[in-house]
């Protein structure tokens, strides 16, 4: 009987243990959730990266295999296009990129989308690269498509904007990136 109560006593322990493991990752996942957004008077404001700030660095492979690093900059500025396969309005844009990598020879083109879909199903001009990663959209605080980020040389966030009007996404690209003539 005396070996029966010492039993029962050190697995209670190891289960009030277990629970307060389980109870510390959820505390901590909870407050990553609440990290996101921060109430202003009534309203949620949502964090984004700011203008200026350093761009969050990923390491990816693409649609061919090839390990993609944001950090492989050498001083060339790059867009990132956030869209997702369900996207209409991201169909329509993403034939339009061929224009902007032949104007815009020094502009590296990488399009994100989740890995919520399986194979490529977007057709994708030559030498543009499609990641597909949930992490990267969290990283930047992507919340609609199609959005974009322009990374300047020095990994800094030039611009960040809705992707929804290509001669609007043009013209805001030709005041940070040089036109090939």
């Amino acid at each position: 009987m005396d070996t029966f109560v010492t039993i029962s006593i050190i697995l209670l322990w190891v289960f009030m243990i277990a629970q307060m493991v389980v109870i510390y990752f959820l505390a901590k996942l909870v407050a990553g959730f609440l990290n996101r957004f921060r109430l202003i008077q009534p309203e949620v404001e949502y964090l984004k990266i700011g203008i200026g700030q350093q761009a969050p660095m990923f390491r990816e492979k693409d649609q061919h295999g090839n390990l993609i690093k944001l950090s492989d900059l050498q001083g060339r500025p790059t867009m990132l296009l956030f869209v997702r396969e369900s996207c209409n309005v991201c169909k329509r844009v993403l034939p339009e990129l061929s224009v902007l990598a032949t104007s815009m020879k020094s502009l590296r083109i990488i399009v994100i989308t989740g890995t919520d879909a399986d194979g490529p199903s977007f057709e994708l001009p030559g030498g543009i690269h499609l990641l597909r990663s949930d992490e990267i959209f969290e990283n930047y605080y992507i919340r609609k498509v199609p959005e974009y980020v322009l990374v300047g040389g020095d990994g800094n966030v030039l611009l960040m904007d809705s992707a929804t009007d290509f001669d609007r996404l043009f013209d805001n690209l030709k005041y940070h990136v040089k036109i090939a003539g």
